[in-house]
């Protein structure tokens, strides 16, 4: 499990009547069912430390390294568009990279509120009723999907689901439009930086003991939940007479 986490047990929040299990095969009704008949029980959950040193490098390091992609990544792209459109090698004025500057930094602060966003939609395709809300601390947007839901691997999906619709679409732009793919260079950073999380809280979903059957999301972490025994009924026979 990684390392920079920790094991919350959450009583206050109450189970989901609602789960969204299209990607977890054998176990999706029994999901579904228990949810319905409110069978669903807490087992655990957790959320990233912020305080570790472990999280504290890995932040630092994407800081670092999206940093280096921005001065470096740029000037290499747009010189590669310039190159396929004159055919040949042309030198970049101080006037277009202080746009192209400019404008990588308009297109990684568009990234850092579209990432929930990306989050809310694929909820939304997946078949749930995601909301999305101006976050209370820092800058950027929060989804939630209020009393939904997930299974495993539905959870797991919808957390990479931004960060690999990202990569896609900014390596179609690099292969078939250079010249665009050099405006989006920061955004790509800033996405890939904001999914982090991400990659740490589906790799810890996947670790989840087998009892974990359902999932809600939290800030930085989830919520795990069990399903608990059907109720039996008992039936009281009146002792038939003596012949």
């Amino acid at each position: 499990m990684p390392t920079p986490m920790r094991i919350l047990a959450s009583s206050e929040e109450s189970p989901p009547t609602v789960i969204l299990a299209s990607l977890d095969g054998s176990i999706r009704s029994q999901v579904v069912v228990a949810a319905e008949q409110h069978r669903l029980v807490t087992v655990g959950g957790f959320a990233l430390v912020p305080r570790t040193t472990q999280t504290a490098l890995s932040q630092v390091s994407a800081g670092v390294l999206g940093l280096i992609a921005i001065l470096l990544g740029v000037p290499l792209v747009i010189s590669q568009a310039l190159m396929r459109t004159h055919g040949e090698p042309v030198q970049i004025s101080d006037g277009v990279l202080l746009g192209l500057f400019l404008v990588n930094i308009a297109a990684g602060i568009a990234a850092i509120l579209w990432h929930d966003g990306l989050h809310a939609l694929t909820c939304r395709a997946l078949g749930g009723r995601p909301e999305v809300h101006r976050a209370l601390e820092g800058f950027g947007l929060v989804w939630t999907a209020p009393a939904q839901g997930f299974g495993r691997n539905t959870y797991a999906t919808l957390r990479v689901a931004p960060l690999v619709l990202g990569l896609i679409l900014w390596v179609i732009f690099a292969l078939t439009v250079p010249i665009v793919a050099a405006y989006l260079w920061a955004g790509l950073v800033a996405h890939v930086a904001a999914s982090t999380s991400d990659l740490w809280i589906a790799r810890a979903v996947l670790a989840q003991p087998p009892e974990a059957v359902a999932f809600t999301d939290a800030i930085n972490g989830f919520t795990t939940y069990g399903v608990a025994a059907a109720p039996t009924t008992r039936t009281n026979r009146k002792a038939r007479p003596a012949v």
